[in-house]
């Protein structure tokens, strides 16, 4: 039984069931009684209890395993797993709703003691169907970098809004005015979030948005190409540009080099994730904003474990759901 079926079972929200499941926000004392009493006849507690901790297998499913992000994450998940005495299966969606389908069906064959997974949509019929899938896995799920709305998952999460806030307020204090931005899908936290910020910033510092100046990219390096290829087919080109992955940043970066554009000095990037190729080896120094990556793998593997040994820098929400804080790096 998932959260909907319970909300269609007692006419209530999912929005009051994720309340009463996750301990959050008053409901009255026959609101609970009932949510709690349709979920323990539905089995919804069973199927939270039947975790087959004996199982050795912990599943990670990720929407791009290109992306260093990702490899940083399985990194930590790995390092808390092998002192356990767990095996990792990691597989790769490509940011496709079906495969992220046949990911999950496959994790079903398997005797997972628990899985890790970053869905590719967080909202409309394609969230209800994955939150469905994930609990008929019937093992402890851990939700990383983005979530599953109105799910009581656990989950461990960066402070997206805030990051995009950070960096977009660093380049108007820089005196940048004209600020375009490369953002995430809207069908996704991070991508809602991340432009989110970015507005929050303009408005603090009393500049009107630009629609001109908003690109929706699917953080891909393709799309951060060819959306720096179309913001500088506009004309007059952006004092700064704010790209809201690292893949992105790097398709952003090769369309500007294909096309003369001097990075500093023509426009100046920034970008939310640090890339080792660009600072590194292109020798290019762009603002940041920096999550602790390995940290987030880490925190993901502990709560699936039942070994919460939580960094200090996390936030508990509600249940186990973790804001971590990320920081601006930059290059003064």
């Amino acid at each position: 039984m998932t959260l909907k079926e319970i909300s269609e079972k007692t006419g209530f929200s999912i929005t009051t069931i994720s309340r009463v499941m996750n301990r959050t926000g008053y409901v009255n004392e026959e609101t609970y009684r009932k949510v709690m009493q349709a979920a323990e006849e539905g089995g919804y507690f069973q199927k939270k209890k039947n975790t087959a901790l004996n199982n050795n297998i912990v599943g990670v499913i990720v929407p791009d395993l290109s992306n260093p992000f990702f490899g940083a994450v399985i990194k930590g998940i790995k390092e808390v797993t092998e002192t356990m005495h767990k095996e990792v299966v990691v597989m790769d969606t490509s940011e496709d709703f079906n495969q992220e389908k046949r990911a999950l069906a496959l994790m079903q064959s398997m005797k997972l003691c628990g899985l890790i997974i970053t869905p590719i949509s967080d909202c409309g019929q394609g969230g209800y169907e994955i939150e469905k899938m994930l609990t008929d896995l019937n093992v402890p799920v851990v939700l990383v970098d983005r979530d599953v709305k109105n799910s009581a998952f656990d989950g461990v999460f960066i402070n997206n809004t805030q990051g995009a806030f950070e960096i977009t307020s660093y380049l108007i204090q820089k005196g940048y005015s004209r600020i375009a931005i490369i953002s995430g899908p809207r069908y996704s936290k991070p991508g809602r979030e991340r432009l989110k910020g970015y507005k929050n910033a303009l408005e603090k510092y009393g500049m009107t948005p630009d629609e001109k100046l908003f690109f929706e990219g699917d953080f891909s390096l393709e799309s951060g190409y060819a959306l720096a290829e179309k913001m500088m087919l506009q004309g007059e080109l952006p004092q700064a540009v704010f790209c809201c992955n690292n893949l992105m940043t790097m398709g952003c970066v090769k369309a500007l080099a294909a096309h003369k554009v001097k990075i500093g000095k023509d426009i100046q990037v920034a970008g939310f994730d640090k890339l080792d190729l660009i600072d590194q080896v292109m020798d290019l120094k762009i603002a940041t904003v920096d999550r602790p990556t390995v940290e987030m793998g880490r925190a993901a593997a502990e709560i699936l474990l039942q070994k919460p040994k939580l960094p200090e820098s996390s936030v508990i929400r509600s249940g186990i759901r973790m804001d971590l804080m990320p920081k601006l790096s930059v290059y003064e």
